[in-house]
């Protein structure tokens, strides 16, 4: 393995001088303190352990009594990169690093025995026992287990369908697109109750999809649907857990709250996309719902395609009837919804003291 300076191995080495020009390629010494390397870099590295054919490996002195000049030249071999796959140049360096216990480092069970260090925090150089520390080096635990590191990695980034996180990834987007599906069927039933201004639950609604007495107009909507042939949302009903079916009253109301916002964002975004800039007037009444609750509508008017148009944006529960109050409630819910109080040109109410008083009136 030695290459003395009056060995035929030497002398032919020395017919082609050492080239002290730097390879265009990664060097792995650049990586030992990166403990942030990308997947495309450790393969990058992994392919590319050794220098390109014909490159002149420089020479490193070594004593040796038995020369009259008292030292060797040896160097690295090509032939290494073949017996030990695992083990790559660095031309800075002129040493060898392990690439698997570099890039797939793996905890050290017996620090004692090993030095981790060797190849791979610091390169190994000494060409003279090479060979056998290589050997050594290949059977350490430490080495095994990176090793094997290595090899699921190359088959992971060969084939990324494999991956554990991106199977997760498309199961997950799989179960998002499948909920989606039976949403939207549970959605279309809320939203042609609102339309047509049907109550959506009966007296009760704490029957099961199965029970049709008591159901309601909500989750008759949805036996209808499933006979239908709404196959999504048979399979949902069928297999879904009993609290996480999303036609309970709860997530009926939480639905309606969401349909809710999307109303005003849409309602915003034509005042706001108006050519005169978002200016809107405000009208507004209060009346007792069937609770006893005092419940003022709000409706914006506002310009659509050069025509004036009234939306209703917002029911609000009002502690209070009084001007100064019913005028808070108003403010705060303008705000809520980014609507500038500056942008509104008119407002329009009833008789009523409380909202055209001139003195503590809302209007005022």
């Amino acid at each position: 393995m030695e290459c003395d300076e009056g060995s035929e191995d030497t002398k032919q080495e020395k017919d082609i001088p050492c080239s002290s020009e730097k390879m265009s390629l990664l060097d792995i010494s650049d990586y030992t303190d990166n403990e942030d390397i990308s997947d495309d870099q450790k393969f990058a590295l992994i392919n590319n352990r050794h220098p390109p054919k014909g490159f002149k490996f420089p020479a490193r002195q070594s004593k040796d009594k038995r020369r009259a000049s008292g030292v060797v030249n040896r160097y690295c071999k090509e032939e290494w990169f073949t017996q030990f796959d695992f083990i790559s140049y660095s031309v800075t360096q002129d040493g060898i690093y392990c690439t698997n216990c570099l890039l797939f480092p793996v905890e050290n069970p017996m620090p004692h025995k090993e030095k981790p260090d060797v190849m791979v925090k610091k390169p190994y150089t000494n060409w003279k026992k090479a060979k056998e520390d290589l050997r050594i080096h290949s059977v350490t635990e430490t080495h095994i287990l990176s090793t094997a590191k290595k090899t699921a990695f190359i088959k992971t980034y060969m084939k990324p369908d494999e991956r554990i996180d991106n199977i997760m990834s498309k199961h997950v987007k799989d179960t998002v697109q499948k909920n989606r599906k039976f949403l939207t069927s549970i959605i279309k039933c809320i939203e042609l109750c609102g339309r047509n201004g049907m109550a959506l639950r009966g007296h009760r609604d704490d029957s099961t999809i199965l029970d049709k007495s008591h159901q309601g107009n909500f989750k008759s909507l949805l036996d209808f649907r499933v006979d239908a042939g709404d196959i999504h949302l048979k399979e949902h009903l069928e297999t879904c857990a009993r609290n996480a079916s999303y036609i309970s009253k709860t997530t009926q109301n939480q639905l309606l709250e969401c349909v809710k916002e999307y109303v005003q964002d849409v309602i915003v975004n034509e005042i706001s996309s108006q050519e005169i800039g978002a200016k809107y007037s405000i009208q507004a009444d209060e009346v007792t719902d069937i609770s006893n609750s005092e419940q003022l509508g709000l409706v914006l008017r506002y310009l659509k395609d050069g025509k004036p148009i009234e939306r209703l944006i917002e029911y609000i529960e009002c502690g209070s009837i009084t001007g100064a109050a019913l005028c808070e409630d108003i403010k705060g819910t303008l705000l809520k919804l980014n609507l500038r109080l500056e942008d509104t040109i008119s407002q329009t109410y009833d008789g009523a003291a409380n909202f055209s008083g001139h003195i503590k009136g809302c209007a005022k």
